[in-house]
Formats: structure tokens, C-alpha cells, sequence
């Protein structure tokens, strides 16, 4: 629960964050989108996937200086465990997820149900 306001204070501060994940995480991204400043809106991204079977979970990070890691673990939502997180600097690695993070992103949709729209009827 920290997270959303930790995510959303760097968001804020001009840091940029995407979110890919499914039906279980949207209330998570509408909570942390309604934290992020009107002038800062575009630097918070999150997509939907439709599938809801467990994924390896997975958060790619390019620090200012240019270094890049990425922590990831397995999905336990539906067994009691606590998650070991691994990290890797490993360039093939980065590269593994990077493309994962495009092909999901591509397919992923917008969460059409938090915008409002104008009939044009």
C-alpha cells in the first residue's frame, strides 16, 4: 500500500511510470492515478492484459544516471507465500524483459472504464 503514494510522490517530481497488469491491479493503478498532479497525468501510464492466470511479475528501472536492472518474481496470489524477489543487471536478462514489457504492452488496453466520453449520438 506504501507504493501507491511512493510511486505517485516520484511521478509527481517529473519521474516517469508504466504499469502493465490485469483485472486484480486496476484498482491499485486508479488509486495511484488519482494521486498523480493534472500537470503530471502524462508521466503515469497503466494498460490492462486480459488474461488473469498468474504471470512472472516484473519491474524494469533506468535510473538517471543511465543504469538499468530488473527485480522480478514469481506470481503466489493464489498460494500463501511470500514472494523472493530477484534482481539482475545482466544485459541479455534486461533485454529478455524489455521485449516481454513491448509484447505486453502492445496487446494491452486501456482501462476504457475510468474515462469519461462524449456521445456523439
Amino acid at each position: 500500500k506504501q507504493s501507491f503514494s511512493k510511486i505517485a510522490k516520484y511521478v509527481n517530481q517529473g519521474l516517469t511510470w508504466k504499469d502493465i497488469g490485469d483485472i486484480s491491479a486496476v484498482d491499485r493503478f486508479r488509486e495511484i492515478s488519482s494521486q498523480i498532479a493534472e500537470k503530471c497525468k502524462g508521466h503515469y501510464q497503466y494498460k490492462l492484459i486480459t488474461q488473469s492466470e498468474p504471470q512472472i511479475g516484473f519491474i524494469l528501472l533506468t535510473y538517471k544516471d543511465g543504469t538499468t536492472e530488473v527485480l522480478f518474481n514469481w506470481d503466489f496470489r493464489d498460494i500463501p507465500q511470500d514472494p523472493v524477489v530477484l534482481l539482475s543487471r545482466d544485459q541479455e536478462i534486461l533485454n529478455m524483459f524489455a521485449a516481454q514489457y513491448k509484447g505486453l504492452w502492445r496487446t494491452a488496453v486501456e482501462d476504457y472504464d475510468s474515462m469519461a466520453t462524449k456521445s456523439t449520438s
